[in-house]
C-alpha cells in the first residue's frame, strides 16, 4: 500500500536528502526540497540535476527545489529532516513557525550535536517541545545514497513510539527496491545509525594501514558490541543494535562508497584530518560523533576501546598503527564482556 500525500517537504539537499525526494517521486508523491542557499536551489530547480551530489540522477518534474520556508512548507503533509547534524537546529528554528500540530515529522540525519554534545533527538526536543518526540519518526539502516538513487535493492527502518507514524512513513517510501521496516525503538535506531560511523572511520583505518578482511571483521563485531553499551546506557534496547539500523548500516558503511570510511583510508594511509576535510564537498558525521561519543562514554562509564582510539588518531595525534597495536595488546576477556 501506499501512502498518498499532497506534497511532502524535504529538508537538506545533499546525496540523502536528494535521495530521498527522489524516492518520494518515483512513488508519486509531490515534493519539495529546500536548499539553504538561495542559488544552488535555483541552479538545481532550472537544471534539473544536482550536480554535486547526484551528477548523474536527473530529477522529476514532481521535485520543487527552493530557498524560501514558507514556500517548501506551504500545505506540506509531512516532512522530513536531512540536514548535517551540526545544522539541524538551526534549520528546525527555521521552520518551526510552519510546522503545525500533528504534522508528521521524519528525521534521516545521523549525528550527534558536537557544539552542545547532546543528541539529534534532545535537538528537537529544545526547539520544537518535548512533545514532538512521542510522534517523531527516526529513518535509518544501510542506506549508501548512490545506489537507492539508482534503484539497486536496498533497506531501510523507521522507528517511533506511535506506531501510525512510523508506519505513515514507511508506507510513503516502501517501494519494489527500498524495502522499509518498521521498529519502535526510536533511541535504539537513531542511535546505531549514528555511533556506527565512528566504527566505519576506524575500519577505514584499518584498511590504510593495509590489515585484511580479519582484521576488519573482528572490528565490525568488537564495534557493534561497544556501541551496543552506550545506546543500552542511554536508553535504547541491545538487540536494536544487531538490526539493520546497527549491524545492517555498519557493515555497509564499512565499505569505499562510504564517506566515513574514505576518511578513515586516508588517515590509515598518512594524511592529515584538516588537510582530508577541506577537501570535502560533503560531512563525514563520525568526525563529529566521535567527540560526543566518547564523552558520552566517560559520563555513563561505559568502555569503548575502539571509538576512544579512533578519538586520539583524530585529535590527539595517536599513530593509527599503535592505535592497532595497544588494542590488540588489551587483556584477553571473554566474548561476551
Amino acid at each position: 500500500m501506499v501512502t498518498k500525500a499532497n506534497c511532502i517537504a524535504v529538508m537538506g539537499i545533499g546525496a540523502w536528502g536528494t535521495t530521498l525526494a527522489l524516492q518520494l517521486a518515483r512513488n508519486g508523491h509531490q515534493v519539495r526540497l529546500w536548499s539553504h542557499d538561495a542559488q544552488l536551489a535555483q541552479d538545481i530547480q532550472n537544471q534539473r540535476v544536482n550536480k554535486i551530489f547526484l551528477p548523474d540522477i536527473p530529477l522529476p518534474n514532481s521535485i520543487v527545489v527552493a530557498h524560501q520556508a514558507n514556500a517548501v512548507m506551504q500545505d506540506a503533509d509531512a516532512a522530513m529532516f536531512v540536514t548535517a547534524s551540526q545544522f539541524l537546529r538551526r534549520g528546525l528554528e527555521t521552520f518551526k513557525p510552519y510546522i503545525r500540530p500533528e504534522l508528521p515529522l521524519l528525521n534521516a540525519t545521523k549525528g550527534l550535536e558536537e557544539s552542545s554534545l547532546k543528541t539529534l533527538l534532545d535537538v528537537y526536543a529544545e526547539t520544537l517541545g518535548a512533545d514532538v518526540l512521542r510522534a517523531l519518526a527516526v529513518l535509518s539502516g544501510p542506506n549508501l545514497s548512490a545506489e537507492i538513487a539508482r534503484q539497486i535493492p536496498s533497506t531501510a527502518v523507521i522507528a517511533s513510539q506511535r506506531a501510525d507514524r512510523s508506519e505513515y512513513f514507511q508506507n510513503l517510501l516502501n517501494s519494489a527496491t527500498f524495502r522499509v521496516y518498521t521498529n519502535d525503538d526510536v533511541k535504539g535506531v537513531y542511535l546505531g545509525g549514528t555511533l556506527k560511523n565512528v566504527i566505519a572511520l576506524a575500519a577505514g583505518i584499518i584498511e590504510g594501514l593495509g590489515y585484511g578482511y580479519n582484521a576488519r571483521a573482528g572490528l565490525i563485531v568488537r564495534g557493534i558490541t561497544e556501541i551496543s553499551r552506550l545506546g543500552v546506557a542511554l536508553g535504547a534496547r541491545r538487540e536494536t543494535f544487531y538490526g539493520l539500523s546497527g549491524l545492517g548500516d555498519l557493515v555497509c558503511t564499512c565499505s569505499p562508497l562510504s564517506r566515513n570510511f574514505s576518511v578513515g583510508v586516508d588517515i590509515g594511509r598518512g594524511r592529515k584530518l584538516p588537510e582530508i576535510l577541506g577537501s570535502m564537498v560533503s560531512v563525514a558525521e563520525g568526525v563529529h560523533t566521535a567527540r560526543v561519543a566518547v564523552t558520552l562514554a566517560k559520563r555513563h562509564a561505559v568502555d569503548m576501546p575502539i571509538t576512544q582510539a579512533t578519538y586520539a588518531i583524530l585529535f590527539e595525534n595517536l599513530d593509527p598503527r599503535t592505535a592497532a597495536e595497544q588494542l590488540m595488546a588489551r587483556d584477553p576477556r571473554p566474548e561476551n564482556i
